[in-house]
């Protein structure tokens, strides 16, 4: 394998008096195989490093040295010696594989749920680790040490590259749920003002009767049950406590109010991401009012996301109106709005009843409404004992 590198030359001695040629280089230490006398001619070859010993020993000796045949990486290496121009590409060529060898290329975030991918990026910027930057310039070690200390909720994190490519990998705090394990002993008491209209227990000593009236705070079931000895012993209380209760909202819609409306325009602008850096493609500016959205497109090599790509900016156009309603529209919006806060925060509850009030005035529909709630009202405390 190496002499396939090095090289071998293969040759051929005319000389008068072979066998003496032969001592002489044997005496001169010098290696060649595949020894053949013919009729006054030495065949053999020899490594590259050789060959110019024995064409002096042949020379010497009154005799000529003929090559028949050259092997070897090397030789095609020479044939471009005084091609200076694909020399200089060469090694343009190998430094830049070891300058983008490192050289941060791209980072690959894996891991978490809660603390999302863009966080972690915007904060190893901070430590310099981002597209571009010299990686034995850099600490990992620190950065991972202080984003530990500083990302809340961060459990573990791990930084390393492998050529231009930094992964990082990192594992959030597991956040308990917010439920009372089974085996803590608890009361259950109520979470706001109600009136009770229905009872299901299952564990513990009920302490409100049917249509019974309570306050927040107060005990509904305890998990204190004391035997005919009066010997105290702490359970966890479950139960289902539903009651009905009373919830106030006002809803505002103004009669005359500004809106973005969509034109249904849209602008795209182009740059070219190399490293980090953007290059535009298209100029101009966008003076009216948008929703941009972008997208970014890396190249891909064998499999491998180059840090080169397109970015693509997508500008939605809106228009600002003035609009003016009247008492009923501006009624219907804002029983709109009252749907949608029905839907996000009165879902657990039954709406037993709805009474709307019209408290507007000459600028605004201002409706306030009064509901009549039913559901379980019933929340667990943790019983703290001596």
């Amino acid at each position: 394998m190496f002499v396939n590198i090095s090289g071998e030359v293969a040759f051929e001695i005319t000389v008068a008096e072979p066998e003496k040629v032969l001592n002489q280089m044997r005496k001169y230490g010098a290696v060649c195989y595949d020894i053949r006398i013919r009729k006054g001619v030495i065949s053999a070859r020899c490594k590259r490093k050789w060959y110019e010993h024995f064409k002096e020993i042949a020379e010497k000796s009154g005799g000529s040295i003929c090559v028949i045949r050259k092997k070897g990486l090397i030789f095609k290496v020479l044939r471009y010696k005084k091609r200076y121009g694909i020399v200089a590409g060469l090694l343009v060529f190998f430094a830049f594989i070891i300058y983008f060898s490192n050289i941060i290329t791209t980072i690959e975030v894996y891991g978490g749920e809660n603390i999302s991918h863009k966080d972690i990026l915007t904060v190893l910027e901070d430590y310099g680790i981002e597209q571009g930057r010299f990686i034995p310039a850099l600490d990992f070690t620190y950065a991972e040490q202080n984003m530990i200390i500083n990302i809340k909720g961060l459990a573990w994190i791990e930084i390393r590259n492998t050529g231009g490519r930094v992964t990082v990998e990192y594992t959030e705090l597991d956040v308990p749920p917010k439920i009372v394990p089974r085996w803590i002993p608890t009361n259950i008491v109520a979470s706001r003002n109600a009136q009770v209209t229905s009872l299901n227990l299952y564990m513990g000593e009920l302490c409100v009767m049917l249509g019974d009236g309570v306050k927040e705070g107060d005990l509904l079931v305890s998990g204190v049950l004391v035997d005919k000895r009066g010997t105290p012993r702490y359970v966890h209380a479950l139960g289902e406590i539903i009651g009905r209760f009373g919830e106030e909202i006002t809803i505002e819609q103004e009669y005359i109010e500004t809106k973005q409306i969509p034109t249904g325009e849209r602008i795209t602008k182009k740059y070219i991401s190399f490293f980090g850096l953007r290059i535009p493609l298209s100029f101009g500016s966008v003076d009216c009012t948008y929703n941009l959205s972008e997208r970014t497109e890396y190249l891909r090599f064998l499999g491998a996301e180059l840090p080169l790509g397109i970015i693509r900016e997508s500008y939605e156009m809106f228009d600002e109106r003035v609009l003016e309603y009247t008492e009923e529209e501006a009624e219907i919006l804002a029983m709109e709005k009252a749907g949608e806060y029905e839907k996000n925060f009165l879902s657990d509850y039954s709406i037993i009843n709805r009474e709307i009030i019209d408290i507007s005035d000459e600028n605004t529909k201002r409706l306030r409404i009064k509901y009549t709630l039913e559901g379980d009202i019933g929340t667990q405390k943790q019983i703290i004992a001596n």
